[in-house]
């Protein structure tokens, strides 16, 4: 008896851009290394690889092409030695860079809900909804079984769905992902239909795997005349793992501390970007995002294109006053004969308190900063700390966070696809190793730095925030408390109280802080909007997160992203020049 077996999957099909070109061979670089340490002949370097000279003047002709090597006479030889930029890839660690030819293709796959195998649409006979329906219409000879998963959910989310695009666009050929082209990304739930004849699978390829083709046959076994058949999920529901701290380099001055040192670093920052800029600023205003756009212009001239996100995550009133001022820089873009073509502002909000800046280097690098400024709405008066980031594996971390909070509807954000391709990209470099761990936080990260920060602090504990609200005393008071115990010197920064505290209210906190050995400040002139928490000498977390006033949500932990810095005097010298930058915290304490 001939049965007609309709498996669940998810059609997927887009327009790609691939990169094409010969990966550099091990003897490539084995050369390209050697001529970084001393200049060579070609008769050097054959001796020393034992080597052919046809394969050394092909290893040196192409690092040439590329300028990572030059031609010098030394000591009246010619000899060969890397370049300025050779060196400095070498002296990375990271694997040289892919030069590629760029060319676009279609792409079509089906992927099945029971293990998760992607199979060549080509190769399999799809089927819709009405077509499974027309079938058991005018064809009741011929059963239709539509298997049912249960147990599990394929995960179709962005990151996993572009490394499959990645793997299949790709496989087999020296190419790699470089974009899936804007509005050509479609997935859809089909069926594929197999025909069991008698036992014998028909038309269900190789590539389907032994599972997909067990469950098949099992499906139509026997007199079963079901209409469907369930099957338990097969495929795999791991989960990532926790992302280690970074080892790597890291420079005080990549802590930047100031108000009006915000502004001249955001103007900078877009002043350094080559190609890519995306900007998220929880609020925004015109007023203040005005003075930014000649940087803009310059940066959108030479070719820059500029994401503008936002997150305000308050009451639907808030999020459509901020929605309305969207529009209107969407109006003032679109009306601009420079920035219509190459800034981006997003009409919905992420949700998120994060501030953060991702961009491109003109060297191949990225850089992101990690602040609790409010790029777009900010008069830059107010103390305010941000961090810069430098290493891949932690730049990586900031791409990923961005993608999910611009939209992870499959193949629907374009932002967000991009996104997981920079992610996977900056995952493979390794970076430069330092002295310094560092970790990007998000959500409940921000309360386990605390607890630990107050068992481990023995000298000094700082914990700043710009707000001091309903949340303060299990937010902040109450840790800096149970370090009292232990710790010589412990403080706790505010700006301004919020919520239902009054100043009689921030009296008694004071007071009840001050009996259990806890200094609380309100810091006036100038005030603080920085979130920090530091910890005797070699500790510093910088954030977005409100510690006096607001909690993580646990549904949401990018709702505030923050940087952990672990580094020999990192704490000393941002305590230091946060003194030096507000003279309130030199003056000694008022007697109580």
């Amino acid at each position: 008896m001939t049965k007609l077996v309709c498996i669940p999957v998810y059609r997927v099909r887009c327009q790609v851009r691939l990169h094409q070109g010969r990966a550099w061979t091990p003897v490539e670089e084995l050369v390209l290394w050697a001529i970084s340490k001393r200049a060579q002949t070609i008769g050097d370097l054959a001796s020393d690889a034992n080597l052919p000279h046809q394969v050394i003047v092909s290893a040196l002709s192409r690092l040439m092409r590329f300028r990572f090597a030059r031609l010098a006479v030394i000591d009246g030889a010619h000899k060969f030695v890397a370049s300025t930029y050779g060196t400095r890839l070498v002296q990375s660690g990271d694997p040289l860079p892919f030069i590629p030819k760029e060319t676009d293709a279609w792409i079509s796959f089906v992927l099945e809900r029971v293990s998760g195998r992607v199979i060549a649409a080509r190769d399999v006979r799809r089927m819709r909804q009405k077509d499974l329906d027309h079938h058991r219409k005018y064809r009741k000879g011929t059963p239709a079984i539509v298997v049912d998963v249960t147990g599990g959910v394929l995960d179709i989310g962005t990151d996993v769905m572009i490394a499959r695009i990645s793997q299949f666009a790709t496989r087999g050929r020296q190419e790699k992902l470089a974009a899936i082209e804007p509005g050509t990304g479609v997935i859809s739930k089909e069926y594929i239909g197999v025909t069991v004849d008698n036992g014998i699978v028909r038309d269900l390829p190789e590539s389907a795997g032994q599972v997909l083709h067990k469950i098949v046959l099992e499906a139509a076994s026997g007199n079963r005349d079901d209409r469907a058949y369930s099957v338990a999920f097969a495929g795999s529901l791991d989960r990532p793992a926790p992302q280690d701290p970074v080892r790597c380099r890291f420079a005080p001055d990549d802590i930047v501390i100031g108000g009006s040192a915000q502004g001249t670093l955001l103007r900078q920052l877009v002043g350094e970007a080559a190609s890519r800029l995306v900007i998220h600023s929880t609020f925004l205003r015109l007023e203040d995002i005005d003075p930014l756009l000649p940087a803009m212009r310059a940066a959108c001239a030479r070719g820059v294109t500029i994401d503008i996100l936002w997150g305000a995550a308050g009451d639907e009133e808030d999020k459509t006053r901020h929605a309305v001022t969207a529009e209107r820089l969407i109006d003032i873009v679109r009306r601009d004969e420079v920035l219509h073509r190459r800034v981006r502002v997003a009409l919905q909000s992420t949700g998120s308190h994060a501030k953060l800046l991702l961009f491109d280097t003109p060297e191949g690098g990225w850089i992101a900063a990690v602040s609790s400024c409010n790029w777009l709405k900010s008069p830059f008066r107010s103390v305010e700390i941000t961090t810069l980031l430098r290493h891949p594996q932690l730049v990586s971390r900031i791409a990923a966070a961005i993608g999910k909070m611009a939209g992870d509807r499959g193949l629907s954000d374009t932002l967000a696809n991009e996104m997981a391709l920079l992610r996977s990209e900056l995952t493979w470099l390794r970076g430069s190793d330092g002295d310094a761990l560092v970790d990007v936080i998000t959500g409940e990260d921000h309360h386990r730095l605390l607890r630990r920060a107050g068992g481990e602090a023995r000298d000094l504990l700082v914990i700043g925030t710009h707000r001091l609200g309903s949340t303060a005393r299990p937010g902040a008071l109450l840790p800096a408390e149970a370090a009292a115990r232990t710790t010589r010197i412990v403080k706790v920064l505010y700006t301004q109280p919020s919520g239902p505290l009054k100043n009689r209210h921030i009296r008694e906190l004071k007071q009840e802080a001050a009996e259990h050995g806890v200094e609380l400040i309100q810091l006036e002139k100038p005030p603080m909007h920085g979130k920090l928490l530091l910890w005797d000498g070699d500790n510093v977390v910088t954030s977005s997160l409100n510690w006096g006033s607001a909690a993580s949500d646990p549904d949401f932990p990018l709702g505030d992203i923050g940087v952990h810095v672990r580094s020999p005097g990192i704490a000393t010298n941002v305590w230091s020049r946060l003194q030096d930058d507000i003279p309130q915290l030199r003056a000694p304490a008022p007697a109580t």
